[in-house]
């Protein structure tokens, strides 16, 4: 799978210039494809960065973008050649993944690991929410959603803060 260029190789997908990671329409365009009913079976894996903010604020923006750098990086060689690696928000970042679910576990314990980082005083840790493709959706915004809503009820810190937004996902 190769973010930089659709299967027919005629146009560029948008890729986000910090990670080298396609972005949020790159993902949409990625799922159209995924969710179709004669697509091969895959893993759609939501990661969000739980303690960026506060790691950002702490050290500030140059460091958090440098530590996005270092996190993306790590996730794309703990995901080669099994996936595809997205940002498709700030602080997110996505994967769709060749794997069977029972293949899964080890390979997203290896992925969290790669997303960890901790200085002086502050965390970075990644929760996930995953949805199997296509049996689980069949549109890619229903993917998506269903990824996203598994991320929020994993993570204590989104489920308060999509509280606070009145339910409605970042």
């Amino acid at each position: 799978m190769d973010a930089r260029a659709r299967a027919d190789g005629e146009d560029a997908l948008p890729i986000d210039p910090l990670t080298g990671f396609g972005t949020r329409e790159a993902l949409l365009d990625a799922l159209e494809q995924a969710v179709a009913p004669d697509a091969a079976p895959c893993l759609l894996v939501v990661f969000g960065l739980d303690g960026f903010d506060e790691y950002a604020a702490l050290f500030g923006r140059l460091a958090g973008r440098t530590l996005l750098v270092k996190l993306a990086a790590r996730l794309r060689q703990t995901l080669s050649p099994h996936g595809i690696c997205f940002r498709p928000r700030a602080d997110e970042f996505a994967a769709l993944v060749e794997i069977s679910i029972d293949g899964a576990s080890p390979l997203l314990d290896a992925a969290v690991g790669a997303l960890r980082e901790r200085a002086t005083s502050v965390a970075v840790t990644a929760a996930w929410g995953a949805a199997m493709l296509p049996d689980e959706a069949h549109d890619p915004l229903g993917a998506l959603t269903l990824a996203d809503e598994r991320l929020a009820s994993n993570t204590p810190r989104r489920r308060r803060r999509n509280r606070r937004s009145n339910g409605t996902s970042r």
